[in-house]
């Protein structure tokens, strides 16, 4: 069962990344217009395409703030489910030690799955809550 929830945590974090990543890199990449860089392309299309829009300096920095977080929270709990595999494949059937690696895989996996929804909430409060143009006057994001 926990083989189980291991793999389909890792699948949906595969699947997370490949429907995300793209997007952006096509985006900043672009071939004969950088669409992130085209002032011409409405910055709805912009924000759609996944890049950076300018908006209030104060929001950005506590997005970018809390996306940081996330990350580290994220990467960590992947180094602590590589170390308990390591701590699991070496404890050579001792019970105490088989136990603590399955333990900390399972606090990682539901550290990791916290992560991502909190990444979720983020992404679903940042598209809800206005903004302030540069005349200072609410726009929904």
């Amino acid at each position: 069962m926990k083989k189980l929830m291991v793999l389909v945590v890792m699948v949906a974090m595969m699947g997370i990344t490949s429907i995300s990543l793209p997007a952006r890199v096509m985006a900043e990449e672009g071939g004969a217009k950088n669409v992130c860089s085209d002032d011409n392309i409405p910055e709805d299309l912009r924000k759609q395409a996944g890049c950076e829009v300018k908006e209030g300096a104060l929001s950005n920095t506590a997005i970018n703030l809390i996306n940081t977080v996330i990350a580290v929270i994220g990467l960590i709990a992947v180094v602590v489910i590589v170390i308990a595999g390591i701590m699991y494949a070496t404890s050579l059937g001792e019970p105490g030690k088989m136990t603590q690696a399955k333990n900390m895989i399972l606090y990682a996996v539901i550290a990791l799955i916290v992560a991502v929804m909190a990444w979720g909430i983020v992404q679903v409060v940042v598209a809800s809550v206005p903004t302030l143009d540069a005349k200072g006057s609410a726009e929904t994001g």
